[in-house]
């Protein structure tokens, strides 16, 4: 939790930073993107400091990427950090001047991400939890699970994730759009954390 606050912190912080005018906005967002990606690059080149996944050579490009790229999440190891934080800085320049409704569906979930964050964890918990037990008829608590527990014909498809992502953002629009709205006509000090 404690990297995860740290980010938080920098996030309420980096606020105060897009209320500057544009040209030095983009001046900081590409040093630093640049900078943090680079040093993502640099440390995670040699192994030396950052993960405590290393890196190796692969017998494909492929596989040698993903193993570069393969940082650790909980927690977040600084490289993780780097590499997730640097592109987004550089991505923020030529975001800021897309308009349209794409566009107007990624701020609406922009606009309430910890609402969205806290909201998806039991949504899907909760309905991998019902099509474990509609597909296989017994209750498994993937929390918890082992692979003695999954049954042997189980075999997760990344396709399948992907659409079932797709359509699980469908009703998250439409709550982070509801709530957004809800947030904005409501003055409760407690909604501001949300």
């Amino acid at each position: 939790m404690i990297p995860w606050i740290g980010v938080l912190s920098i996030g309420y912080i980096f606020g105060n930073i897009m209320k500057w005018e544009q040209k030095k906005r983009f001046d900081f967002l590409l040093k630093w993107g640049i900078g943090l990606t680079a040093l993502f690059i640099l440390l995670r080149s040699t192994n030396w400091y950052g993960d405590p996944r290393l890196w190796s050579p692969q017998d494909n490009f492929i596989g040698s990427v993903m193993s570069f790229l393969n940082t650790e999440k909980y927690p977040p190891s600084l490289l993780f950090l780097l590499m997730t934080i640097g592109p987004a800085l550089l991505l923020l320049i030529p975001f800021e001047k897309v308009q349209g409704k794409l566009a107007n569906i990624l701020i609406t979930f922009g606009r309430v991400p910890f609402f969205f964050y806290v909201l998806h964890f039991p949504i899907l918990s909760l309905l991998a939890v019902a099509w474990h037990y509609i597909r296989y008829g017994q209750y498994l608590n993937f929390f918890v699970a082992t692979p003695d527990s999954i049954p042997a014909d189980y075999a997760p498809q990344l396709w399948l994730i992907y659409i079932i992502w797709l359509l699980f953002l469908i009703p998250m629009y439409f709550l982070c759009r509801w709530y957004w709205q809800y947030k904005s006509t409501h003055d409760y000090w407690w909604l501001k954390y949300l």
